[in-house]
């Protein structure tokens, strides 16, 4: 996710990265939670690109990179203000100073396979899924996909082209009553698949690679026992039939 802050006159850019996976080349890759909705509209997108555009303000602004009949896609920015806490050494003395932050959502709509992908936190793709129910002047039905966890594991465990990495086990038990709970690294196991099909009551995380994970073109991610999904590269740098494998892993 992208975020600017202006701070005292100046924009500040900040990337957020997950740290802890790397590109081979040494790049960071951007996190983004991923959130999948069914989306069927009673009418044309135009009409709702339209009336979108027409709530757009200083605070929620709709930036649109692609419009078709079928599919749309773009950018729901919104403004955010706070008050931050800092230390003036000057006056020896702490101020309350207001920071402006744009924060961006992206998104895309396909109304073929009947889809709303909304890549951003909880809270902004409920404000986006609101104000697009109000653009199709609420006549659209808009469900967010809450996956089967349990199935999505027995769906992954068949699936040729993944890479598993890690998985965190809960509740497992080790002894007479004695149950633990740990991270285990998959990567360079032969039998990782098998691990995950024998303790896929205990998984509430799994990550893996969509992929040859030695190409740049591979995506890894992590699903998460609640239903959420997290990819850790961003959505241009994601080729549509890995993005149509993602879907189909998270909604089908």
């Amino acid at each position: 996710m992208i975020v600017v802050e202006r701070l005292n006159g100046f924009f500040i850019l900040t990337v957020y990265a997950f740290i802890g996976i790397r590109l081979l080349r040494g790049d960071t890759m951007a996190t983004q939670r991923v959130s999948f909705c069914k989306f069927v509209p009673i009418g044309a997108l135009d009409s709702v690109v339209l009336r979108l555009l027409e709530k757009s303000d200083e605070a929620n602004r709709f930036v649109f990179n692609e419009q078709a009949n079928q599919y749309i896609s773009g950018c729901y920015l919104v403004q955010q203000t706070r008050n931050e806490i800092t230390y003036n050494a000057q006056e020896n003395r702490f101020e309350s100073i207001a920071t402006s932050k744009l924060v961006v959502a992206k998104f895309e709509v396909d109304l073929q396979k009947s889809v709303l992908i909304i890549w951003g936190n909880k809270n902004i793709a409920q404000k986006l899924i609101t104000l697009l129910s109000q653009a199709c002047n609420n006549q659209v039905i808009i469900d967010v996909y809450q996956a089967n966890f349990k199935r999505t594991l027995q769906k992954l465990v068949k699936l040729e082209d993944i890479t598993f990495s890690k998985m965190k086990l809960e509740n497992v038990v080790i002894d007479h009553g004695i149950t633990a709970s740990c991270n285990i690294s998959l990567v360079h196991l032969d039998d990782a698949k098998e691990l995950v099909k024998k303790y896929s009551e205990n998984i509430s995380q799994l990550s893996l690679f969509i992929g040859n994970r030695l190409e740049e073109s591979s995506v890894s991610l992590t699903l998460f026992s609640s239903g959420s999904i997290v990819i850790y590269k961003d959505r241009d740098s994601i080729s549509d039939e890995i993005m149509a494998e993602i879907q189909h892993i998270a909604i089908e």
